[in-house]
């Protein structure tokens, strides 16, 4: 193979076995939305910058590529996540009468750098948004909507990892440090026990409900914790408890619910509640969703959607 063969690190060449696959995947799973009343919208690849970063994309500025547009003399950005352009369609395309909108989308987003884990900048997505309603019921549907669409491609043997991950930011404030942090991030209960100071209880009570949700159920009733922590835990068991209960109804039975209150993420534009999907047999998450907050004419706007990433299930499909 020659030098002007090659493609850049990260990106690659699916071939027709693969690529007919994952087309016929989507094509599944975007049917299996419009069954359930979520509407297909098609934003732009590339838009201006300052659109791609305002609301839940400013966590995004370090994945995207930029461009000069010739023709307005403005930075333009390949998109590197396809949920805030959706917050803008929402924003600027539909009347606040429309809500609740339920959206659904498809398409690829680049990456400036891969990760560890997984190399890959260019990636198919898959996604639904709720919009403009923040009941634990709204919760509990997008995440049954993705747990049956998973089911619906055959995917078996799932684990729902519910987070909190604006939780710990607000508990510490400007009191955080790294050390705390990583100390949460690796469970090392010795060092918050030592250096937690003030926050030591209930960070210590928060690392105690990680692990299997019903287990973590048993615990929340007892929790002494300030009203705005002890508000978050009640909507997550609410939505944990109709999630089990959904599952049930549907006779799903292989899919695992777990919890990890201290689950943060600095660049993480979610808020309230958060979850990540997994699957048997592949290392990092298939998908994640979670709430968040926009701009709107008339204030500020809350949603709850989910993004499955097609260049992990490949590995699955």
């Amino acid at each position: 193979m020659t030098s002007q063969m090659l493609l850049p690190n990260g990106l690659t060449d699916l071939l027709p076995d693969i690529a007919e696959q994952e087309a016929e995947t989507v094509y599944t799973l975007m049917q299996f939305f419009k069954r359930h009343g979520y509407r297909r919208v098609k934003p732009p690849l590339i838009e201006f910058e300052d659109s791609l970063l305002s609301g839940p994309g400013q966590s995004t500025g370090a994945h995207m590529f930029r461009v000069m547009d010739p023709a307005s003399q403005k930075m333009m950005g390949l998109r590197a996540d396809i949920t805030p352009q959706i917050a803008r369609i929402a924003a600027s395309r539909f009347d606040k009468s429309a809500y609740p909108l339920r959206l659904s989308y498809t398409g690829d987003v680049f990456h400036v750098k891969g990760t560890q884990l997984d190399p890959t900048r260019q990636m198919t997505q898959v996604g639904c948004e709720l919009i403009g309603d923040n009941s634990h019921n709204a919760d509990i549907e997008n995440i049954m909507l993705v747990l049956s669409g998973l089911k619906e491609i055959g995917l078996k043997t799932l684990t729902l990892d519910l987070t909190l991950p604006a939780l710990i930011q607000d508990i510490l404030g400007d009191q955080r440090s790294p050390e705390i942090m990583d100390a949460l991030k690796h469970k090392n209960r010795e060092h918050i026990a030592k250096h937690g100071g003030a926050f030591r209880d209930i960070l210590l009570t928060l690392m105690d409900l990680s692990g299997n949700a019903g287990d973590a159920l048993q615990h929340l009733e007892k929790i002494e914790a300030p009203a705005f922590v002890t508000k978050e835990l009640t909507h997550l068991r609410d939505v944990v408890l109709g999630v089990q209960k959904a599952l049930e109804d549907k006779n799903i039975d292989d899919v695992a619910l777990t919890l990890d209150p201290t689950e943060h993420s600095p660049f993480n534009y979610h808020r309230g509640i958060s979850y990540s999907l997994y699957v048997k047999g592949v290392r990092h998450e298939i998908g994640r969703g979670g709430r968040y907050s926009f701009r709107t004419d008339t204030g500020s706007e809350t949603a709850i959607g989910f993004t499955i990433y097609m260049n992990a299930l490949r590995r699955m499909l």
